[in-house]
């Protein structure tokens, strides 16, 4: 490696021999001069590169590159590499710093209940932020929720990184209490036959019933307790699937155009970022995370691809494709049938509307619903 301190200049001109006399008068002196048509290379001391600039400059001479060597490239190299080490170390110890302490409560599974109340309920107990996850018992956590919160049937209390995880279990509102003891129709239909074993009938043969009506009715015991209704019952039972064919519908085509943005993390630490707002208007996203073990910290490496796309309307032709419409309305309804079920009658019908057309198709099955 040299170690002699050089400026080495890259210009363009037609006319160079005024610029080299100029510089020459001056004392500036010039080392390894290559020349190339109009291009030209040289070296020079740095402590005459602010003349030789000037000079370029006045002489309206293009410089096409500049670069250090010697020992001062030489110590720009290793102070920039030892700044690299510097910044990963660092990022070490605030890692494992901060992974010492909770800097965040995070609250899922809740769909009634407000989980910002829960967080409150925590920070009032002492867990706020930068809380040291050594004194943190999640046990007791737990307990603390499960006794404060009703609406919770399971709770759980993690550290996770540097946040507190608690995920929430809701319990499920029973909907049958109101009927509980009733036998109460699941589906549409007409009523075959009934044999009541215990309780009230609410339907006879021949009548029609809707998913929700009372079929039979459970009877009070002295002690005001409604017993579970026993009884035989077949149904007609009609299981409809609908269909519904736009016209026209709009696809997704790609132009060719492709964005790709790339992120570096160290321990969820971020290193490097490209990302900039994507340019497209409409386009689709493909997200590709690995890790790269081999060298000296785990790298997590994120490549980001933005497809451009343009919306493109299809026609659709219903009529030709009608057939396979059906089958697919016919299949989804089928898929409803119970093992028991026996199907004794199967039909469709089509509706064609302006902007769309409808298949409903129908299965007649004879169901039976025993409660004993």
């Amino acid at each position: 490696m040299k170690f002699k301190n050089r400026i080495t200049l890259k210009i363009k001109s037609l006319n160079q021999e005024e610029f080299f006399n100029k510089i020459l008068s001056h004392k500036v002196k010039v080392f390894n001069l290559k020349r190339l048509d109009m291009e030209t290379q040289f070296d020079i001391e740095p402590k005459d590169l602010k003349l030789v600039q000037a000079t370029l400059k006045n002489n309206n001479i293009e410089t096409l590159s500049q670069k250090e060597s010697g020992f001062v490239a030489f110590k720009s190299s290793i102070v920039s590499r030892l700044g690299v080490f510097v910044a990963l170390m660092v990022a070490m110890v605030l890692f494992l710093l901060s992974n010492m302490f909770v800097l965040q409560i995070s609250v899922k599974g809740c769909n009634k209940l407000n989980q910002n109340a829960i967080v409150k309920f925590l920070q009032d107990r002492g867990y706020n932020h930068f809380s040291y996850k050594p004194n943190l018992d999640c046990d007791k956590i737990e307990l603390e929720i499960m006794e404060n919160f009703q609406q919770v049937s399971l709770v759980s209390a993690t550290c996770i990184g540097a946040s507190l995880v608690i995920n929430i279990k809701e319990k499920q509102e029973d909907l049958t209490t109101q009927y509980q003891g009733d036998i109460i129709s699941t589906c549409e239909g007409r009523i075959i036959s009934m044999e009541v074993n215990s309780g009230i009938a609410k339907v006879s043969n021949g009548d029609l019933i809707r998913e929700g009506d009372i079929l039979v009715e459970g009877l009070e015991d002295s002690n005001g307790i409604k017993q579970q209704a026993k009884a035989n019952i077949k149904a007609e039972v009609w299981i409809q699937n609908e269909l519904v064919v736009p016209l026209e519908k709009i696809e997704l085509e790609k132009t060719g155009k492709v964005q790709n943005f790339r992120t570096i993390e160290v321990f969820n630490k971020l290193l490097f970022s490209n990302i900039t707002d994507c340019k497209f208007d409409n386009y689709l996203e493909n997200v590709k995370s690995e890790v790269k073990i081999g060298s000296i910290l785990p790298l997590k490496i994120t490549n980001f691809k933005y497809e451009e796309v343009v919306e493109k309307v299809v026609s659709t032709d219903f009529e030709a494709n009608k057939e396979y419409y059906i089958e697919e309305c016919r299949q989804n309804a089928l898929q409803k049938v119970q093992n028991n079920d026996i199907i004794t009658e199967e039909k469709y019908f089509i509706e064609n509307e302006v902007s769309f057309s409808r298949v409903n198709y129908l299965v007649i099955v004879e169901r039976n619903i025993i409660w004993s």
